[in-house]
């Protein structure tokens, strides 16, 4: 009764309850190994206080952003300030001008650039718009090659676990992978 060629795939869906589980779990296992991506951070250089300002003949080409910063690691609110940026000028000597003369001006709340560690570790990204993905901003890069225009809005945010200590060479741990 069961003789038919249509029975026989019935018969065969019972693998089905083997291949997708497995299919499911290597998909997964694959998925975890991804490494998670790490962006690039900047630190003030160690001299960042003796270099100073951009100078006035670099003011050239000027563009209108807003930085958002905390000033400090504990706050909990961020503070928006706009700048006058010359777009030919690496946005890691930008922001660190920024800061300097900041807390030239702010000397009772100045923006905190050291931490514990040393000097902090920034990221650097422009606010995305709802349909786009974040942009993260090369440190070394000029605000043209970082596609920053006119009233960009970017967020600088410290980046925390960062050990300023140099690396010792360590040990390579030898990984088993089970088949």
């Amino acid at each position: 009764f069961l003789n038919d060629v249509i029975f026989a795939y019935w018969m065969l869906m019972h693998f089905l309850w083997f291949f997708v589980p497995t299919l499911l779990n290597d998909s997964f296992n694959r998925a975890i190994s991804i490494p998670p991506v790490e962006y690039e951070s900047w630190q003030f250089p160690a001299d960042y206080k003796q270099r100073g300002s951009i100078k006035d003949e670099e003011m050239r080409d000027l563009v209108l952003i807003s930085l958002v910063v905390k000033k400090e690691e504990t706050d909990e609110n961020f503070s928006s300030f706009r700048a006058k940026a010359p777009s030919r000028i690496d946005f890691g000597r930008l922001f660190y001008s920024f800061v300097l003369d900041y807390n030239e001006k702010h000397f009772n709340e100045p923006i905190q650039t050291e931490d514990d560690n040393g000097l902090c570790h920034w990221i650097f990204y422009l606010q995305p718009k709802w349909y786009e993905k974040t942009r993260f901003i090369i440190p070394d890069g000029t605000l043209l090659s970082n596609n920053i225009v006119e009233n960009s809005v970017i967020f600088c945010i410290r980046k925390e676990g960062v050990d300023n200590k140099p690396k010792e060479e360590e040990e390579e741990e030898e990984t088993y992978e089970f088949q």
